[in-house]
């Protein structure tokens, strides 16, 4: 089973310009992503695959798919990082165990 993407606590999602504004009450930061993270981050609350993020930001961008793999890998670790995503596992009896990913917007 697909592991759930969470939104970390504490935020406020908006959308300016195409970009993503996070507002982070509990650090008190505020983090602007740029076009390509804004894109990772909507395709990933989307319940998106990782693969497919590759391969739809490596034709919008026409990057090579290696690069884009690692931007999108870097993406993820640092929003995980910064406590902005969590995923939850779900474990055989159908419920929900956290473990470090995204939520929508």
């Amino acid at each position: 089973m697909e592991a759930a993407r969470r939104r970390g606590s504490g935020l406020l999602i908006r959308e300016v310009d195409g970009e993503i504004l996070v507002l982070d009450s509990i650090a008190d930061q505020i983090h602007q992503l740029n076009e390509s993270a804004s894109m990772i981050w909507r395709l990933y609350a989307a319940g998106t695959d990782v693969p497919e993020i590759v391969e739809t930001l490596a034709s919008k961008f026409d990057v090579d798919k290696d690069v884009v793999e690692r931007d999108v890998a870097t993406a993820l670790a640092r929003f995980r990082e910064l406590n902005l995503v969590r995923d939850a596992e779900t474990v055989q009896d159908g419920t929900e165990r956290q473990q470090g990913g995204v939520e929508g917007t």
